[in-house]
């Protein structure tokens, strides 16, 4: 970096001094600093098409209401071969890839009440170009925050600025049918979580939320035994 820095004006570096121990720490530390119109977030082990920023800069120069551009986001071995991609996710989620399979333009409240309400659809932050006003005028997740702070802040991000109340932005039977798919995603996971006192306590908070979405939540003998 520092290399590449000597050899174009252009290039600044700013290291921390110690690790922040949230990403969107970082991510707000790096809107601060920059000046320019766009963001993009390069994180550090991804890579991008060599057309990627060039064709991003072109969606939002021809569309002054659109606040993020993004790209579809391959998934690679080792060896830098293509594996698999996000569309596959799509289609596990969604029963259909069809909305991401071409390029598309949609209102930012629209794809989040339709999509977004039951997955995160943008791959990375990597794969994004982000309108720097349009960043700066949206709360980031703060540092405790360890997983789902980009689906947080996207959600917010696509609202345009407008206000909405917890159950305004979508009708409410989708919404109880995004949670309890968020529900049985967790209880998959929640199995495998160190049985730590944190943990326990998360459980034991995350299931009686869930519960009223999704009845039928069947928890694991292992798991009850870790909570006794």
């Amino acid at each position: 970096m520092r290399s590449w820095a000597e050899k174009d004006e252009r290039i600044e570096l700013k290291f921390s001094e110690t690790n922040s121990g949230s990403p969107f720490r970082q991510w707000k530390l790096g809107s601060d600093w920059a000046k320019g119109k766009y963001l993009w977030i390069a994180e550090s082990d991804d890579a991008a098409a060599l057309d990627m920023l060039a064709t991003h800069v072109a969606a939002l120069e021809s569309n002054d209401n659109a606040v993020i551009a993004y790209s579809q986001s391959q998934i690679d071995d080792d060896k830098g071969e293509d594996v698999s991609s996000w569309n596959v996710n799509y289609e596990a989620i969604f029963g259909s890839a069809l909305h991401w399979s071409n390029r598309f333009t949609v209102s930012g409240k629209e794809e989040v009440r339709e999509w977004m309400v039951f997955s995160n659809t943008i791959p990375n932050a990597s794969g994004t170009l982000i309108r720097k006003s349009t960043f700066d005028a949206t709360s980031l997740p703060d540092g405790v925050w360890k997983l789902n702070g980009d689906w947080y802040f996207y959600s917010r991000l696509l609202q345009l600025g407008d206000l909405y109340e917890a159950e305004g932005w979508t009708d409410p039977e989708r919404l109880i049918a995004a949670r309890r798919q968020v529900s049985e995603w967790w209880m998959y996971f929640v199995l495998y979580m160190p049985p730590n006192a944190r943990n326990v306590a998360d459980t034991i908070r995350l299931f009686s939320r869930f519960a009223k979405y999704n009845p039928k939540i069947i928890v694991d003998r292992d798991l009850l035994r870790s909570i006794r």
